[in-house]
């Protein structure tokens, strides 16, 4: 039998560990760039091996073990995401990936890092009072530093309330240069744009990127951006804040041209 890069297998545990799941696409798009037969290889031996398990959200997402938290991670695994929260999640963490390629990601932080530890929090925001936390903070790198990012991942379309009381939660956000928000319909990204654009001082910076995920597998970079009546591809955008040049490169497609189908199960997982 062939021998496994450990380093494919260490690094699909480390996503694992930091994001609570693992989902097939992702595994293929960022992890196991191989061909389309070594792809499904190395899936299938992070089963076989005991080192995950697939999850009741969908058979194309695994969880880490017991044996994986209790020999190689322990406590500094993040607990398994539950079903209802990983597709969500998948989608951040498409953006996140897509984005550290470029080597323009300094750092980044889950939701789940500030909620178990608020003084993080308040640092990280520069916040008097924390009403909301973005779903990801990342900062890109710039010849002066860095630029402190929120993002937000609206699957379906809430009240103009809601989107107005996330408006002033990020303008009390002091360290928060950009908002971005993908969004799942030109629907939500509309109710977002006007409850931000009536909600908001003149502070230009805190005007939301607004674009739509279900862009990301296919476009990747290339994926339109909004900034009220400004757009940009992605690449351009980090272009233009960061003032460094990124290279496009064709989007690398998986196996699974199906979008992943989530059970609706209950609010529970095995490890």
């Amino acid at each position: 039998m062939r021998t496994m890069n450990q380093n494919i297998v260490k690094k699909a545990q480390s996503f694992a560990a930091r994001w609570g799941f693992l989902t097939q696409d992702l595994f293929y798009d960022f992890i196991c760039k191989m061909s389309p037969t070594q792809n499904y290889r190395y899936w299938h031996h992070l089963i076989q091996s005991g080192l995950f398990v697939v999850s009741k959200a969908s058979p194309h997402v695994l969880i880490l073990s017991r044996k994986s938290r209790q020999e190689i991670f322990g406590k500094e695994a993040r607990p398994s995401r539950l079903p209802m929260y990983i597709q969500h999640d998948a989608i951040a963490a498409r953006f996140i990936l897509l984005l550290s390629q470029t080597g323009l990601v300094e750092n980044f932080w889950l939701e789940d890092d500030l909620l178990r530890n608020k003084i993080l929090g308040y640092q990280l925001l520069g916040a008097e009072r924390i009403n909301r936390i973005p779903d990801v903070i990342f900062d890109l790198k710039t010849p002066t530093g860095v630029l402190r990012c929120g993002l937000e991942v609206e699957r379906t379309t809430k009240t103009l309330a809601r989107y107005a009381k996330m408006a002033l939660a990020y303008q009390g956000h002091k360290k928060i240069g950009i908002v971005i928000l993908a969004c799942g319909s030109p629907y939500t990204e509309g109710a977002v744009a006007k409850a931000f654009k009536f909600n908001l001082s003149e502070d230009v910076r805190k005007a939301p990127g607004l674009f739509q995920y279900s862009s990301l597998q296919s476009n990747g970079l290339r994926t339109t951006i909004r900034f009220a009546q400004n757009e940009f591809s992605l690449a351009k955008f980090l272009e233009v804040v960061t003032k460094q040049t990124v290279e496009l490169s064709e989007p690398k497609r998986n196996l699974n041209e199906k979008s992943i189908s989530f059970r609706n199960q209950k609010n529970t997982e095995a490890a």
